[in-house]
């Protein structure tokens, strides 16, 4: 008989919980709405409700803002959820930069702050750096840190499967893993690290929500060179964390390999085809190549290299992939339109898909936008009702 009462209590405590939960999304979804229409919509009693309210009410997580219009009785109490109860923090290290974004439970920016890198730098710097941006949000907007649920920081490279490390990350002087545990334990909140990449895919994923898309490729080129896929409405990360390393295929010449690089982005991200142009910084290699290739023969060569090798890695990738739409980002948006109509004809003659290819979107934040949707998915309860999940 014990035993059945550990069960009943088990099972009183989940019922109860999720009651609550299906209280806060209700609230999410209608934001001035009175306890007997949360009765109706939840169907729960009114007495559950009542209690429930209460609870929240006395947490911070409700708040009454006052009567509402009569029918007939008395006016009812309006209820709204409380956004700014809680927050999340989204931070990307984007070239040379930290930048971070506080945001509200409803994924609302609350403030914006960047700082300047100087890489190679060890974990322990960039979480300083951090731990400040972190203490100047708490200054502003909380009343605690404990108000603060979780960071998601992004990173170029690989992290660890659900961990705060990464196996590997240019830039950043890998240190142990206790280490990293001790430094994250100083920062007192929560955190994840994830690629970069990735939280660009999410972002993107997040801002094309109308066009209800199931599966999405996002290819990405600067110094280095990445992609992220989207396939069933689910990010994939593979066994090792390292899915969308793309910039590892035996794609272009193994002898131009750059430390820390693969071969492909060794050849055809911003530094090799700096190298290749004899410039003294990977900063505007593709949009000088660009601009100048109908000027003089030799860059033509290098550009025209430069399209057929991208050609052959994104058509191999969508080969394995078959994603409904493939955008393209960072300095391949230089190749413009003329590249597009080049993958769609190759697609028709070599491949039995065609997807759409665009470029991506023009904010510079859409790394941190997917960020803050993978914080609230890791670290509120609205996880599942994520844009991209």
């Amino acid at each position: 008989m014990g035993e059945i009462r550990e069960v009943e209590k088990a099972s009183h405590h989940t019922m109860k919980q999720s009651n609550r939960e299906m209280i806060l999304k209700t609230l999410r979804t209608f934001p001035s709405i009175s306890r007997a229409d949360l009765a109706k919509i939840t169907k729960l009693s009114k007495p559950t409700v009542s209690a429930i309210v209460l609870e929240l009410i006395t947490e911070g997580f409700v708040t009454e803002i006052g009567a509402g219009i009569s029918t007939g009785g008395r006016k009812p109490i309006l209820l709204q959820y409380n956004a700014t109860f809680q927050f999340v923090v989204g931070a990307l290290i984007e070239g040379e930069s930290l930048s971070l974004v506080l945001a509200n439970l409803d994924g609302k920016e609350i403030e914006h702050l960047s700082m300047n890198l100087q890489l190679p730098m060890s974990v322990k710097e960039i979480f300083s750096l951090l731990a400040s941006g972190i203490e100047e949000f708490v200054s502003h907007h909380c009343e605690g840190r404990e108000q603060i649920l979780g960071i998601i920081l992004g990173v170029p490279g690989i992290s660890k499967n659900q961990s705060s490390g990464f196996l590997h990350s240019p830039g950043i002087i890998s240190e142990s893993d206790d280490e990293i545990e001790s430094t994250i334990h100083k920062l007192g909140i929560p955190i994840v690290i994830e690629n970069d990449v990735n939280l660009m895919t999410i972002g993107e994923y997040v801002k094309k929500k109308d066009r209800q898309l199931d599966s999405l490729l996002f290819i990405f080129a600067s110094r280095g060179v990445g992609c992220g896929l989207i396939m069933n409405q689910q990010l994939q990360r593979g066994h090792s964390q390292a899915a969308g390393e793309i910039g590892s295929m035996l794609i272009g010449d193994p002898r131009n390999l750059q430390s820390t690089m693969g071969v492909f982005e060794s050849n055809y991200g911003a530094l090799g085809v700096s190298k290749a142009l004899q410039l003294s910084s990977p900063a505007k290699a593709i949009e000088t190549m660009v601009k100048n290739a109908d000027k003089d023969s030799e860059i033509k060569v290098i550009y025209e290299d430069y399209q057929c090798h991208w050609e052959k890695a994104i058509l191999s990738v969508v080969s394995v992939t078959d994603p409904e739409i493939v955008i393209l980002s960072g300095d391949l948006s230089y190749l413009g339109h003329d590249f597009i109509q080049r993958l769609n004809d190759s697609c028709s003659i070599y491949l039995p898909m065609n997807p759409t290819f665009e470029f991506a979107i023009k904010c510079d934040r859409v790394g941190l936008v997917g960020a803050i949707e993978l914080a609230l998915e890791s670290y509120s309860i609205f996880g599942e009702n994520s844009n991209y999940y």
